[in-house]
This record gives C-alpha cells, structure tokens and sequence, in this order.
C-alpha cells in the first residue's frame, strides 16, 4: 500500500502536518507497512540536505474539466482476403470478424457461391439474420444444389419463428438428399414450432433410422414427448441420448425432467448434477435440483435402470427401420398417435 502526502498550502496548516502523520502511522501500523518510520518522518537534522521539491501544481477539479473518450479502433478488415481467413475466423468464433471478412471475399469472388454460403453461416452465428437470409440466397441463386444451404438457410427462418418458410426450403433441400439426418431433424423441428406434433415425431424417426446415433433428434424426440404429457415414453429416447452424448447438459437436464416427472427423483437429481458437471452455474438446472432435492423417490416405483432404457430404445429404432422396409414392400406399419403439446418448465 502506498500513501503520498501532498501540501495544499506550506503557511500555516503545521496542525494538519501532525494529523496526517498519525493518520499515516495508523495506516502503516494496520497494514503492516514496513516503512513506517520513514513513512512518519523524523528529527529535521536527519533529513536529507538537497533542495526540497517544487510544490505540485494545484489539483484541477474533475468536474471543471471535460474530456474526450478513448474509442478502441475496430480492427482493420484488408482489402484483399483469402477464403481461409474468413474460415479462421469462423472457427474462432470471432463471427462479427468473419461476416466483415467474408463481406470482402464476396465482393472480390462474386460467383463463389461457397463464399456467399460461408457469409451466410458466419452472419446467422453474429445474430444478423436478414444479412444472413441475403446470403444464403445468393448462394442458392449461384448454386441450386447445394443442399447446406437449403438447410441453414431453414434454420435462419426457425430463429426468426417462421416455421412454415423453414419447412418449405427444408423440404427443397431434402427433395435433393432424402436421407439427410440434418435435413430430417431440421424438417421435424419446423412440424414441431407450426404445431404439427405428429409430422415432427414422424421426421424424427426418419432421422433416427438413417442415423441411429443422433442425439439431438433423441432428445427433440424426448422434449417433444414430454410436452405431450408422456414422460415414460421420453425416458428411453433421452436415456440413449446421454450415454451417447454425456458432454451435452440440456440432454442431461430434459432426462431429468422425464425422470422427475414420473417420479424417480434420485435418479433425476442425478441427471441435474450431471448437467451443472458439463456446464456449471446452468441455471435450469440449478433450478431444477434445487426444486426437487428434499424429494425422495414416489413411493412403491422399482428403480429406474436407465442402461436398461437405452438398450431398449435401440431396439424401437431398429422396430422403425423395418417398419420402413415393409411400406415399402407396400405393408403399411401402424404409428402410435403422437402427443398433444403443452408446455413443460424446466425443460430445454
């Protein structure tokens, strides 16, 4: 700790010299200074014999002075950029750089259709949605097969809540590669946010039989059963999908909530520690374990063997898969009915 003492006045304020020097010595005593007799003075004759200081120029009152602030320049964008630069950029996570990077590299490269789709993954990713929107059709207009495209540009239109614009592209996209899981999971969240509950469940399955290790379609799958008032029925898609997927907590969190709804609350507050493990300070489920951590399991329930669960969700996507095979040998399967949705809190 230091301390400066400064004279406003050298005539006249001895007193105030005096106080200040014990109010220094208590400092120094407090803080354990270990200058402190230096710090408290001494006999005149101990006191070094070159010319006193000059006097420190009168303080000027903060208020009677008005400044400018300093602006952080924002970084300079060259003129010339390589395709490489932007994609750095991108995988950085530095999106607001690379839309500016990938602004460039179009304006150089207009028939790059590939540059246009990166601008527009760069600018959904910045939050710029209708410069995303611009781009991603620019990409399509240079390239009509690009099925990403298609794609992403359906998931710009579900950030802006236009699930019926998102199926419509989607379904261009999948009209080009049919068993894409990313295009079938994309398809059944649009069915899903336009209220058509038993399309989204249908999609899902589809992903799930091209891609029996899709976890996200698992746990929408799940969400979407849980909202239907079905949480048995979401245990074993979102079993499966956390012991596929153990690093993702919104995966852990909904199996919580499957868990917790039908009861099995140890086994849930287990789900919601798992999820803080992966992501600490996550607040639904912090919320979450700490509605339920003085609940001990419902009465009379065998306890949940979630392993058991995942196995047996295996086996319902195989039963799927050969339901496919049948329709097309044209042997219709029969599908459940799919649940009503209702809102669920806690839930992601």
């Amino acid at each position: 700790m230091r301390f400066e003492l400064t004279e406003s006045n050298r005539h006249g304020v001895r007193g105030a010299a005096v106080v200040s020097s014990l109010i220094i010595l208590g400092a120094a005593l407090a803080f354990g200074c270990a200058d402190a007799d230096r710090a408290s003075g001494g006999d005149v004759a101990d006191q070094p014999t070159t010319p006193p200081p000059a006097e420190p120029a009168a303080a000027i009152p903060a208020a009677a002075v008005e400044t400018t602030p300093v602006e952080t320049p924002a970084p300079s964008i060259p003129t010339t950029v390589a395709f490489a630069d932007g994609e750095s950029a991108y995988r950085e996570r530095d999106y607001g750089r690379a839309v500016a990077l990938f602004e460039v590299y179009t304006g150089n490269h207009p028939t790059n259709g590939f540059g246009y789709y990166m601008l527009g993954l760069s600018a959904r990713q910045a939050g710029e949605l209708d410069k995303a929107e611009a781009a991603l059709q620019h990409a399509l207009e240079l390239d009509s097969t690009h099925v990403k495209s298609y794609f992403n540009l359906g998931r710009v239109y579900l950030d802006r809540h236009q699930p019926e614009d998102a199926r419509v592209i989607i379904e261009e996209g999948l009209s080009r590669s049919p068993t894409s899981t990313d295009g079938l999971r994309l398809l059944a969240r649009s069915f899903d946010e336009g209220g058509d509950t038993e399309s989204a469940v249908d999609a899902y399955r589809k992903a799930l039989v091209q891609d029996p290790e899709d976890a996200w379609s698992m746990n929408n799958l799940g969400l979407i059963l849980i909202k239907g008032s079905r949480p048995e029925d979401a245990l074993e898609p979102l079993a499966r999908a956390a012991e596929l997927r153990d690093d993702l907590a919104v995966v852990h969190n909904n199996l919580g909530m499957a868990l917790e709804l039908t009861g099995h609350f140890e086994a849930a507050k287990q789900a919601y520690r798992d999820a803080l493990a992966v992501r600490p300070g996550y607040e639904k489920a912090q919320g979450n374990l700490g509605r339920i951590r003085a609940f001990g399991d419902r009465p009379g329930l065998e306890p949940v063997d979630l392993q058991a669960l995942a196995r047996s969700f295996d086996e319902q996507i195989a039963r799927w898969r050969d339901a496919g095979e049948e329709a097309e040998s044209g042997v219709a399967p029969s599908i459940p009915d799919a649940p009503d949705s209702a809102g669920v809190a806690g839930l992601e």
